[in-house]
């Protein structure tokens, strides 16, 4: 198969990947949020970027962080009182169960990196570390 034709394999599904970080920004107008709520400024940001990135994971960090994106996005849809001033919180809980059943816990030092150097700069961010400390630890148990 030449490489026209992987191509044409490939961007279905990195679209079909895409299509999925659409929720984000479909959920915060639907709940009437501001363009710079966590949906948008987080949720949509980040999934986007593993989308745009997946090429850079391990064939088996590409299954597990396709895994999450489903699991972040499935869980948010199925929060009945998802609202613009708790779906931080909500999406936030939502990620330590999401990594700890996708595998993240059985990725090596690579696909840790690739991650690394995309989100170094939530690192500031108190909530976020907190995040990064559940994952952990739940990955520890």
């Amino acid at each position: 198969m030449n490489a026209f034709a992987l191509l044409f394999l490939f961007v279905p599904a990195l679209a079909s990947e895409q299509k999925i970080c659409d929720y984000y920004t479909q959920k915060s107008q639907a709940l009437g949020c501001a363009d710079s709520d966590y949906l948008v400024s987080f949720g949509e940001k980040y999934c986007r970027t593993f989308v745009e990135v997946e090429k850079e994971f391990s064939p088996a960090g590409q299954e597990v962080f396709a895994k999450i994106r489903h699991c972040l996005v499935d869980t948010l849809k199925a929060t009945p009182d998802l609202s613009c001033a708790n779906t931080r919180e909500k999406a936030e809980r939502s990620h330590v169960d999401c990594y700890h059943r996708s595998g993240y816990c059985q990725l090596g030092a690579h696909d840790n990196w690739v991650v690394l150097k995309r989100i170094w700069q939530e690192f500031f961010d108190p909530g976020f570390l907190r995040v990064v400390r559940d994952i952990q630890k739940k990955c520890g148990e």
